[in-house]
């Protein structure tokens, strides 16, 4: 058994090279086809389920939502699709707060997190910005969202993936966060 003398230099986790296949298997609801197909679809499963929170995780998703006037209440983007920057016009006054955050490729770095779940237990809407990469910061919306919430994020090449935040998520979730390595970011 491995002891770690101060867990104080482990603000972060990182996803081993190994792991990576298993954060590209879909579990929610996956909603394929093109870009309108999928906006309504996904708009149309998030009124029916009236979440407690709609959180977005993606440009791309984002942009969507964006196109058809339909705000979530938490967006978490690194202005990349795809590794490539993008920018898009968007009126940020929508949204209650603006948050800014580092997180490396491949990290879930501590300040992400703490970021994530304060704004989650905010009332109105909340822009984090991710100096870095978003893609696993799924992770701790689904963690951190209240029960009854839905995390929607990109699945690269298909379309988007919509997780309802119930006990069954929240378990798969933890599977997947016991795959991460605390690490340092040095």
């Amino acid at each position: 058994m491995k002891y770690i003398k101060d867990a104080s230099q482990f603000f972060n986790l990182m996803l081993p090279s190994g792991f990576r296949e298993f954060f590209r298997r879909p579990f929610g609801v996956v909603f394929r086809g093109d870009e309108r197909e999928v906006a309504e679809s996904l708009i149309r499963f998030v009124k029916k389920a009236n979440p407690l929170k709609f959180i977005c995780v993606g440009d791309m998703v984002f942009r969507w939502m964006l196109n058809y006037n339909f705000i979530p209440d938490v967006v978490v983007v690194d202005f990349k699709i795809s590794r490539r920057n993008v920018s898009f016009d968007f009126d940020r006054s929508v949204f209650n707060g603006v948050f800014k955050v580092s997180n490396p490729a491949g990290f879930i770095t501590c300040s992400a997190w703490i970021t994530i779940q304060y704004v989650l237990s905010l009332p109105g809407r909340y822009l984090v910005e991710v100096d870095g990469e978003e893609d696993l910061l799924a992770l701790p919306a689904v963690l951190c969202a209240p029960i009854g919430s839905i995390v929607s994020f990109g699945l690269p090449g298909e379309g988007v993936i919509a997780v309802p935040v119930n006990l069954i998520s929240r378990r798969e979730a933890f599977r997947l966060l016991s795959l991460l390595k605390p690490s340092r970011l040095d």
